[in-house]
């Protein structure tokens, strides 16, 4: 069952930009910079730093900070969230270290949903890993099916949420450690249908909590498709679940591995691989 957006004067609504940080003052003073330019029509909540971190720091928006980061990325989400009392405002997410594209990108997908009748908007985003590629999703991928198939689509920075559906479908479930995001949106996908757009709105950084707990996210992957399709939990699928775990994860573990001891050789890879799709 889809539903829409509630009735509301979005011109007096506020866009909070939740920017979540663990021990990463430079990855925070990047993600801050890329911001520097954004309206009144903003305001930042920033979880896991005070404001005597940055004394030298000025600017017009109105900043809340959240000095205990509470345990987990989720759970950091989830108490900005609470700070939130306007249900018609919306939020966007970041980790330090993320940037914006541009302030108008933010501006332009704010406002598109603002113009619509959906609660949330999807985006695209650059990834970085040595070379920067653009990762978006396919004309489907909001589909619960095809969310729960694992078809690479888009990233938890690249939406803009309506406060409100977070009290239709509930916050992060904090039992998840680095999967929660999909099982939100899962839960979302069921509730309302997003407004899909072409604009390039951050550059994600490839490196955090998530991409360094590869074999952990591979494990909730697994639950919440079993959740969510059906399909998924035949003895056909079982067996290609565990055939994945088998063969492709190992060498997915020692590719991290190798990616913190030696990047020069993943980079190389990487690059490697670039060059044969390109020919």
């Amino acid at each position: 069952m889809s539903h829409s957006s509630q009735f509301i004067n979005h011109q007096l609504t506020l866009t909070y930009v939740v920017i979540c940080v663990k021990n990463d003052g430079v990855g925070l003073r990047k993600t801050l910079h890329s911001i520097i330019g954004l309206d009144e029509n903003f305001a930042i909540i920033l979880v896991g730093a005070s404001k005597q971190d940055f004394p030298d720091w000025e600017t017009s928006l109105k900043f809340t900070f959240i000095s205990d980061g509470g345990s987990g990325v989720y759970g950091a989400m989830n108490m900005a969230l609470s700070t939130i009392s306007n249900s018609g405002s919306f939020v966007f997410f970041l980790n330090a270290g993320d940037t914006l594209v541009s302030v108008s990108s933010l501006t332009e997908v704010t406002q598109a949903l603002k113009n619509s009748n959906s609660l949330w908007a999807i985006s695209k985003s650059y990834v970085n890993n040595g070379e920067d590629y653009l990762r978006t999703s396919s004309e489907d991928f909001s589909r619960l099916k095809s969310m729960t198939w694992g078809k690479r689509g888009f990233l938890q920075q690249a939406t803009v949420i309506q406060r409100c559906a977070y009290e239709s479908v509930g916050k992060f479930d904090e039992s998840y450690l680095v999967a929660a995001d999909l099982d939100f949106f899962c839960r979302l996908a069921e509730f309302s249908k997003p407004i899909e757009l072409k604009i390039p709105l951050t550059n994600y950084f490839l490196g955090g909590y998530s991409s360094k707990m590869r074999h952990k996210a591979c494990r909730e992957l697994h639950q919440i498709r079993s959740k969510y399709n059906k399909s998924w939990n035949s003895k056909v699928y079982n067996f290609v679940s565990y055939s994945f775990y088998l063969f492709v994860l190992g060498p997915s573990m020692a590719f991290g591995y190798l990616d913190r001891k030696a990047p020069f050789i993943t980079n190389s890879l990487r690059r490697l691989s670039v060059l044969r799709t390109n020919q």
